[in-house]
């Protein structure tokens, strides 16, 4: 991806509070303070498939990957993203490179593509609000038996709020479902008409939760002192309205007069019977007042609500712009992704799985230059070589399949592959160092497949350095 792409990140401190506390960087600033050996961000936005849901995972490496050609998406939903074609997002097969998500193709300068109809993921819709997520979860609900509050836990919403999006998105349990996993209450005991005795009232009364255990606790004082508190407040109501000029204190209303609480009784008990506490609201702003920031934000800040899951965006349009500087980032998370401008897409993984296992063409041992080789061998030789690398290469895939069922790491597995696996190579050296080795390792003496490695490095070299380059009488190798 080009380096303007920036990074969804959140701070470490969201975790803890509950707060999607997410602020985003440049992949190439990430890279520069990587380069500085400045600290880096710990926790980078990441698409956690089993959960369907999004995390956090830390960075383990920013990647310059060189100057190549890159092109512009853009999705229906205003993201856009500049990334080379080979570059993978989430789409609804898994990740796929754009090339092959989109049946992309450059004719000329021009960026042509044949499925229209390809969408990817984003970031990102709050889990409880998105069908797919519901309809998935419900169904996990239902097999370990947790139902409503296993949803609302996961989504971190109360049970009131996945019962409404259940019935928007047609999906509330219905009575088999829950009877399902949840056992019977009345099996068993017999039932008999008439009221309840009063010894079963009394011991209903005595272990129905009260204060902080009840489900109507709000805080602050008791019931009794509440009533209190409803008291004053009507004993002095005339001396407020009165003082009011028995109007509304929002919008001057003189109809249906209350007393409001500045400070509510939760928060501040010692200032209930405070007169500068009391304002006078007529009942439509007294509801305001409290929709917006009494009770009902309180349930709000309790359950967040801050689980996200992905939302789904088809392509507008894709174009070429041409060659830039691009960049890549690896994280240290099972599924591999991070959000980049608003769209999940897949970080390098150096390991990710193994790379197809190169097939050479034998050629003879140079007797005079022990670091040529000769390209005349007879052909039934040419013949055993292919079939015996074709032999080692599905022994070695098997074996290396082999170790990462059991549990074995892919960067420790590899170990079973041979040598002729392809595979990335980072090199690093000054300009000056660059020079003696293309020097040496370009010319023909040198093994071939060192001097294919050669080529390729003085290629980028000419790029990145053409006056230099020109100096040393350099041409662009044939390929």
């Amino acid at each position: 991806m080009t380096g303007d792409t920036e990074i969804t990140l959140e701070l470490p401190s969201g975790r803890r509070t509950g707060k999607r506390a997410a602020y985003r960087r440049t992949i190439e600033h990430l890279y520069t303070l990587q380069e500085k050996g400045l600290n880096m961000p710990g926790c980078v936005r990441v698409f956690d498939e089993p959960t369907r849901t999004f995390v956090t995972a830390p960075i383990k490496e920013v990647v310059k990957t060189g100057t190549k050609p890159v092109f512009r998406l853009t999705l229906e939903n205003g993201k856009t993203i500049t990334a080379t074609k080979e570059h993978r997002f989430l789409t609804a097969k898994g990740f796929e490179s754009m090339e092959d998500a989109l049946g992309l193709c450059l004719i000329g300068n021009s960026a042509t593509w044949t499925n229209t109809e390809a969408a990817f993921a984003c970031n990102g819709v709050p889990a409880h609000q998105d069908p797919d997520w519901l309809r998935e979860e419900k169904k996990t609900a239902i097999h370990e038996g947790t139902g409503l509050q296993g949803i609302a836990d996961a989504a971190g919403v109360t049970t009131h709020t996945v019962r409404k999006w259940l019935k928007i998105n047609k999906l509330q349990f219905t009575k088999k479902e829950v009877a399902s996993y949840t056992p019977i209450w009345n099996k068993g005991i017999r039932w008999t008409r008439g009221r309840h005795s009063m010894e079963t009232i009394e011991k209903m009364r005595r272990s129905a939760r009260r204060g902080p255990a009840s489900n109507l606790w709000r805080g602050g004082v008791d019931r009794t002192e509440r009533l209190a508190i409803a008291d004053w407040c009507c004993a002095n109501r005339s001396e407020f309205l009165k003082a009011a000029a028995y109007a509304c204190a929002r919008c001057g209303s003189h109809e249906r007069l209350e007393l409001h609480h500045v400070k509510t009784v939760a928060e501040r008990p010692d200032l209930a019977r405070e007169k500068s506490n009391i304002e006078v609201l007529c009942a439509k702003c007294h509801d305001e007042v409290h929709r917006i920031a009494g009770h009902a934000k309180q349930w709000r800040e309790k359950g967040r609500g801050n689980t996200l899951t992905i939302r789904w965006s088809n392509v507008r349009s894709v174009e070429y712009v041409g060659e830039m500087m691009t960049f890549d980032m690896e994280v240290d998370h099972p599924s591999h992704n991070y959000v980049a401008n608003g769209i999940v897409t897949h970080n390098s993984q150096r390991y990710a799985q193994a790379q197809a296992i190169e097939r050479y063409e034998p050629r003879r041992q140079d007797v005079k230059n022990r670091q040529n080789s000769l390209d005349d061998l007879p052909p039934e030789t040419v013949a055993w070589f292919d079939r015996a690398q074709e032999k080692m290469a599905a022994d070695s895939m098997a074996l290396y399949e082999e170790a990462l069922e059991k549990g074995i790491a892919k960067e420790c597995a590899r170990a079973l592959l041979p040598l002729a696996t392809r595979t990335k190579l980072y090199m690093k050296g000054s300009v000056r160092s660059w020079i003696h080795y293309l020097e040496v390792r370009t010319d023909p003496s040198t093994q071939k497949e060192h001097r294919d490695i050669a080529d390729a490095v003085r290629k980028i070299f000419m790029e990145q350095f053409p006056v230099t380059a020109a100096a040393m009488g350099w041409r662009q190798p044939a390929g």
